[in-house]
């Protein structure tokens, strides 16, 4: 009748290296009226002694993991060593940190047990395109006040400066004799016995 009476299911599950583990299967029926059981054990072998780490990525028996992992001895396996360090011989021993980037630097410093430092740079390095765009924006404006100080200053000195003539008694603002004083060269006593002054 076409009827698919037999699904394949697949169930993956670890098994350490070397190895036994024990799997029980409990198998139904369609109607849930009858029930099998099976029992089976697994065995995992061991990597060989020239090549005794397992490496998770390959799926293969190494003699040294890839960057990024360390061999741990207890397990005979690769593991990956902790987050933000690039090479590392355990999990609290790195010895190599990501590469600095924009946004930080790292470091190994001796006083942190293995763990890689990050620190975060300066906002100039973080962002050095808008660090420039407003060092030219603040240099335009120290330009253009500059420029407003100088035309200032050149509009001040252009300005014709205050012409003082000093008059003796007895003649007029333009330089000649008044008709009704003499060109004496007393002093006038109207003036106090000094000289007058004509802006």
């Amino acid at each position: 009748s076409g009827e698919f009476q037999y699904p394949t299911k697949d169930y993956v599950f670890p098994i350490p290296l070397d190895t036994t583990r024990a799997v029980d299967i409990r198998v139904t029926s369609a109607d849930g009226s009858h029930k099998g059981y099976y029992a089976l054990i697994i065995t995992r072998e061991g990597c060989p002694q020239e090549r005794n780490i397992f490496d998770p990525l390959s799926k293969e028996c190494v003699r040294f993991c890839a960057t990024g992992f360390f061999a741990n001895d207890m397990v005979g396996r690769c593991e990956r060593c902790k987050i933000g360090c690039v090479n590392c011989v355990g999990y609290r021993q790195c010895v190599q940190c990501p590469p600095d980037n924009r946004q930080y630097r790292f470091a190994l410093p001796d006083y942190n047990n293995g763990t890689c430092v990050r620190t975060p740079r300066p906002f100039w390095e973080q962002h050095p395109e808008q660090t420039a765009a407003a060092c030219v924006s603040a240099f335009c404006i120290l330009v253009f006040f500059a420029g407003l100080v100088g035309f200032a200053c050149s509009s001040a000195q252009a300005r014709p400066g205050v012409k003082l003539m000093m008059l003796r008694p007895g003649t007029n603002g333009a330089g000649g004799t008044s008709s009704d004083e003499s060109d004496s060269s007393e002093e006038d006593p109207r003036w106090g016995g000094a000289n007058r002054f004509a802006y």
